[in-house]
């Protein structure tokens, strides 16, 4: 099966979302890929039937996802996202739910090319009750917004915003 998603960080948040993605239908473990430094936690994404990696090196090379996920706490938010420039052509959009971190982070990291959605999740979205505001630039498409939005509500309500 083809990679839909790569999901970059798989802590508390990362999996709790991973898990809802799965467990709703809304992915499949096949298209999701995970890469996770801490071996731990990357074990937790690979029992789900997930493939992993400790770092975006181990992304198969003809992988062409439809979305990064950046789930990665804030201080290491501009080395893990520039890990992924390689995905910087346009089809791929980078979704951040890194707390405190603009749009503008990822811009200056990723290029005026790089389609970038922002949404911080609460607490609750762990346990599928959260609230999530989304914030997407002019790049994304409409179908990508409905997509992200469709994910995001396996962990609670979604709500766009200009």
């Amino acid at each position: 099966m083809t990679i839909r998603l790569v999901l970059a960080g798989c802590g508390n948040m990362g999996y709790a979302m991973l898990s809802g993605w799965l467990k709703s239908g809304k992915l499949a473990p096949a298209a999701v890929f995970v890469v996770e430094p801490n071996a731990d936690l990357r074990k937790r994404a690979e029992a789900l039937g997930c493939s992993a990696a400790a770092d975006a090196g181990g992304i198969p090379a003809d992988a062409v996802p439809a979305l990064i996920v950046i789930a990665v706490k804030p201080q290491v938010i501009r080395d893990v996202t520039a890990a992924y420039q390689r995905f910087n052509d346009g089809h791929t959009t980078f979704l951040s739910i890194a707390a405190g971190t603009p749009v503008a982070t990822f811009e200056a990291i990723l290029g005026d090319r790089a389609p970038i959605v922002r949404c911080m999740p609460n607490t609750p979205a762990a346990i599928g009750k959260g609230m999530m505001v989304v914030f997407s630039n002019r790049l994304v498409s409409i179908d990508t917004k409905r997509f992200v939005s469709d994910l995001l509500s396996a962990s609670g309500e979604v709500t766009d915003i200009d």
